[in-house]
């Protein structure tokens, strides 16, 4: 089962030494970047004092509105998009567990999109210029901040070229890896598959096709035999190598890596 299944909360510190199933979605995270000390660990924890609950559809903030607050999101589905006056909607990226909201709130206080739960969610939030006064106090901190803002970029990056130059089979199949990457990263039991909590039509926002195009897609790919689907929305990718090739997917952009020894020596020299 996925991990928004799960109660996903930082717990505090028993021992000298914290089992990574006891992080949280952020911790877990930046822990691909960095090994965190029990003191980073317990900066990371203050940050998950006061929680949000939203329904399935929910909006946490609206494109324009003057928010103080960042988020990060603990258990669910959510997605950041823009909505132009006709009705038509752009699905710029889903919003998974350790992702944050708002990160750079405190140098840019007003949203430029809409963020809304696609499934139920629960959310930590603090105050936007936390990250300021954390990247101070623990500059490993604020080097793994900077390394999220980098791979949101990437993500968004990356996304420009789906939907702008692959085709439908093409873009479903690289969004389907890239989904499985990045759950893997929070959550070990995704292994070759996930719950994929959303409807084609969502999926056709994200990709910018049409629901009949998704459908027909989604199909294609069952029937030679590359994913699975069931009645519970669980994908189970059948066939990995195949389904990279035709994607032509490289996950080198999810910057799932450590933080380079000459930046951990610098900033060793810093703290």
């Amino acid at each position: 089962m996925l991990s928004r299944q799960k109660v996903l909360k930082f717990q505090k510190a028993e021992t000298d030494q914290k089992d990574e199933s006891e992080l949280g979605p952020l911790a877990r995270t930046i822990g691909v970047f960095l090994d965190l000390t029990e003191e980073e660990i317990s900066a990371l924890d203050a940050l998950n004092r006061q929680k949000i609950h939203l329904a399935a559809q929910q909006d946490l903030y609206l494109e324009g509105d003057a928010i103080d607050r960042t988020y990060v999101l603990l258990h669910g589905w959510m997605c950041r998009h823009r909505t132009l006056e006709d009705g038509r909607r752009q699905i710029m990226s889903f919003v998974l567990p350790g992702d944050l909201l708002n990160h750079f709130g405190a140098y840019q206080p007003t949203t430029i999109h809409t963020v809304t739960a696609l499934t139920d969610a629960v959310l930590a939030s603090f105050s936007c210029h936390d990250i300021v006064s954390l990247s101070r106090a623990y500059p490993r901190l604020g080097a793994a901040f900077a390394w999220l803002g980098a791979r949101k970029y990437s993500l968004l990056e990356e996304h420009v070229v789906r939907i702008g130059r692959r085709n439908a089979y093409e873009r479903i199949a690289h969004m389907l890896l890239e989904l499985l990457h990045c759950l893997n990263v929070v959550d070990d039991s995704c292994e070759d598959g996930y719950e994929l909590p959303v409807t084609q039509e969502i999926l056709g926002d994200a990709l910018g096709l049409s629901l009949v195009h998704v459908n027909r897609t989604l199909r294609r790919l069952r029937k030679e035999g590359l994913i699975q689907m069931d009645s519970n929305r669980r994908i189970v990718i059948l066939d990995m190598d195949a389904l990279t090739e035709i994607a032509e997917f490289s996950p080198d952009y999810l910057q799932h890596r450590s933080i380079p020894i000459l930046t951990e020596e610098n900033l060793q020299k810093v703290g």
